[in-house]
C-alpha cells in the first residue's frame, strides 16, 4: 500500500515515477522526474514535508540564484558578494545532491527555512533583510547544529566565536568521533568543514583525526 501511495503524484517540479527503496533507516525511497527532464531519488519525508521540502531536482534553486546575483546588486566586479555567496552555498548543500558536502547536510536532514529556499517560495530578500550583509571575515553559522538553517537558528560569526559555541554546546559522542574519522577518511571533506558541521573548533577536529584524544573511538 505506501509504495503505491506516492506514484504519479506531483510536488512542485518534481513527477513521482516509481517506488526506488529503502534506506538503512527504514525511508522509502521514489524515483522521481524534474520538469527540466533529471532524474532524482527522494525521501518521502523530503517529498511530504510542508517546510523545507525537496520541490525540485535542485533546478529551481540554481536558477534562483543565478538570477538574484545579476538582479540585486550581489553580483560586482563579475563576482558574487559574500552574503549571497552564503546563501547560495547554505541552499545549494541542502538541496543539491550534486553538492559536494550535500552528504553533510541535505543527506543528514539538515535544511533551509521556508522564507529563504527558493524551493519552497523563499529567497534571497528574505535571507538578506533576515541577517544583513555579511561581515568580513565570518561565515553564516548555525547555533544549533541539530538544527538546519533559519533566522532564529544562524548568526554571522568568526572561527573564534564558533569555537567557543561549539565548546559548550556540543559534546562529541564515540559514534560521532567514528563518523568524523569516517568522513574524513573518504578525502572529499575537509577539517573546517567539519568544523563547522559538528559545530567545534578545527583543533578539536585536528585532535578527533590524529588520534590525540578519544582513543576508544578508535
Amino acid at each position: 500500500m505506501q509504495k503505491l501511495s506516492l506514484e504519479k503524484k506531483t510536488f512542485g517540479r518534481l513527477r513521482v515515477v516509481r517506488f526506488a527503496g529503502v534506506t538503512r533507516q527504514g525511508a522509502t525511497l521514489w524515483e522521481c522526474v524534474c520538469s527540466c527532464g533529471a532524474t532524482k531519488t527522494v525521501s518521502a519525508g523530503n517529498l511530504n514535508r510542508k517546510h523545507g521540502g525537496t520541490r525540485s531536482c535542485g533546478c529551481l534553486a540554481r536558477e534562483t540564484t543565478a538570477r538574484v546575483c545579476q538582479t540585486h546588486g550581489h553580483y560586482r566586479n563579475g563576482r558574487a558578494t559574500r552574503t549571497i555567496t552564503s546563501w547560495r552555498s547554505a541552499v545549494n548543500r541542502c538541496t543539491n545532491p550534486n553538492a559536494p558536502d550535500y552528504a553533510y547536510y541535505g543527506g543528514r536532514g539538515v535544511s533551509v527555512c521556508d522564507r529563504w529556499n527558493p524551493e519552497s517560495g523563499g529567497s534571497f530578500e528574505n535571507f538578506l533583510s533576515d541577517m544583513g550583509e555579511r561581515p568580513a571575515n565570518t561565515t553564516l553559522h548555525r547555533k544549533d547544529e541539530t538544527k538546519g538553517y533559519s533566522k532564529d537558528n544562524c548568526v554571522w560569526a568568526d572561527s573564534m566565536t564558533q569555537g567557543r559555541e561549539g565548546k559548550t554546546s556540543l559534546k562529541l559522542s564515540v559514534s560521532k568521533v567514528q563518523e568524523i574519522r569516517n568522513q574524513y577518511r573518504l578525502g572529499n571533506i575537509s577539517q573546517t568543514r567539519l568544523a563547522e558541521i559538528y559545530g567545534v573548533h578545527q583543533t578539536t577536529i585536528s585532535s578527533v583525526i590524529t588520534g590525540a584524544r578519544w582513543q576508544e573511538a578508535a
